[in-house]
């Protein structure tokens, strides 16, 4: 089963409570678009989010995690006007 990621370990841990993931637990995927970095970490559209998840959404890949990535926004447009994921 698919672990989830979010935005902090509370938010995966309410994920894995409710057994969904909003970002599948893979080393990387075709489907995650990337299109910006913080000077070290990937900022990506996920096109192939968790069943929890939904398409479009805005994904931090770590350069220091070996699977997953970190749920960042809801889109790219909330992502642009600063609205964090929930």
């Amino acid at each position: 089963m698919d672990q989830p990621h979010g935005a902090g370990a509370g938010e995966a841990a309410d994920h894995a409570a409710a057994g969904a993931a909003v970002v599948r637990h893979v080393a990387g995927s075709a489907g995650w678009i990337a299109f910006g970095s913080n000077g070290g970490d990937t900022y990506a559209v996920d096109l192939t989010p968790g069943p929890a998840g939904h398409h479009g959404q805005v994904i931090l890949v770590g350069h220091e995690q070996s699977v997953g990535a970190d749920l960042v926004s809801d889109s790219l447009t909330d992502f642009v006007l600063g609205r964090r994921a929930l």
